[in-house]
């Protein structure tokens, strides 16, 4: 029983994109921000909203956005805990093979993103109803 919660725990670390993140990739605010508000005005131009109606949304965002912001401080700090959990399940062996295969991930994963930054918007195939 032992050895299947050992074997269930690395699997898991191994199926985890994020752990032992040497560095954590953050988006800078400002470039997270132009995002929102690009998305915020097409969305605004889509809808037809007017300038009371803008106004609303405006207030509603800023209403909820500490709450989010916090949630999300929440969140990583919960990640990290459960990172370091299951790190002290592994041997040390273990933990550098676990370091080595998410290296490996994150530079696969790096490249996917690079390549989708160059080609462009994805299309979005939708499923055929039969």
């Amino acid at each position: 029983m032992k050895k299947v919660t050992i074997l269930l725990a690395v699997g898991g670390l191994l199926m985890c994109p994020n752990i032992f993140a040497q560095q954590e990739n953050e988006v800078s605010k400002t470039k997270v921000e132009a995002h929102h508000e690009k998305s915020d005005k097409e969305m605004e131009k889509e809808l037809n909203l007017t300038a009371e109606q803008k106004e609303e949304m405006k207030k509603i965002k800023k209403k909820y956005a500490d709450k989010e912001q916090s949630l999300q401080q929440e969140l990583k700090a919960l990640r990290q805990a459960k990172r370091e959990e299951m790190k002290a399940v592994l041997t040390p062996e273990q933990q550098e093979k676990a370091k080595t295969v998410h290296k490996k991930r994150m530079k696969r994963h790096s490249t996917k993103k690079q390549l989708r930054r160059h080609k462009g918007p994805q299309q979005r195939i939708e499923p055929k109803n039969d």
